[in-house]
C-alpha cells in the first residue's frame, strides 16, 4: 500500500529504494485506498480459485490508487495500457 500512494518508480522493490523513485506529490487518499487494495486482491483470488463470473468495480474518486496499484502490479493495468507495462 504505502508503494502505491508514494512510489513513482520500483513499486516492487527489486533495487535499493532511491529519492527518485518517490512521487513529490501524492495523489489520493489513505482512507478508501487500504479497503480498496485488499478488497480487490483478495476477491481475484476468489475468482481465480473458483472460476467465479464475477467483476470487481469501483467507482472514480480519491480511492484510485487503491485499486489502479494492485491492477498495475498484476498485469491487468498494462492489457489495456502496454505503454505503462511493468519494468
Amino acid at each position: 500500500m504505502l508503494g502505491m500512494i508514494y512510489l513513482q518508480d520500483n513499486p516492487l522493490l527489486r533495487e535499493s529504494l532511491k529519492a527518485e523513485h518517490v512521487k513529490n506529490r501524492l495523489l489520493g487518499h489513505w482512507g478508501p485506498s487500504p479497503g480498496l487494495a485488499f478488497t480487490h486482491v483478495h476477491l481475484m483470488r476468489l475468482i481465480k480459485k473458483y472460476d467465479l463470473d464475477m467483476i470487481f468495480l469501483a467507482g472514480p474518486g480519491h480511492g484510485a490508487p487503491g485499486v489502479l496499484g494492485p491492477v498495475y502490479l498484476e498485469g491487468t493495468y498494462s492489457e489495456i495500457y502496454p505503454e505503462k507495462e511493468r519494468g
